[in-house]
């Protein structure tokens, strides 16, 4: 973890550009109201139940940016995909360590290039 946050800071001071600082909280508050879900699906849930959620969610978030022309754009944040993509990164999290495929469907539909999206998670 300790790793992790130096990692995350020499990244912010190497880009030198604004973070979208708005949709990183929105998205970090609601990840933490995941959490504990994610948490308590780890230790309560039957593993062969989890297991199959996370293969669903995985296609869930694959499927339709493999097989749609050009996804939505949002030019601006929109509170329920936020809080939405923010909560579901946080139950993914707590329960499997993997909180990216909500956040990467955020930033494809925000249109974040890859060191925008970089830089604001980072951040």
């Amino acid at each position: 973890m300790l790793a992790s946050t130096v990692i995350a800071g020499v990244v912010l001071v190497q880009d030198c550009q604004p973070v979208e600082v708005r949709s990183a909280i929105g998205l970090i508050l609601s990840a933490l109201l995941g959490i504990p879900l994610g948490v308590l699906l780890l230790a309560r849930g039957n593993q062969h139940v989890v297991q199959s959620i996370l293969g669903i969610l995985i296609l869930g978030f694959s499927i339709p940016s493999l097989t749609v022309g050009a996804p939505r754009r949002m030019h601006e944040d929109h509170s329920g995909w936020l809080l939405g993509c923010g909560f579901l990164s946080g139950v993914m999290g707590g329960a499997y360590g993997m909180n990216g495929p909500p956040l990467d469907i955020y930033g494809a539909l925000r249109r974040w290039t890859p060191q925008h999206f970089r830089r604001t998670l980072q951040g």
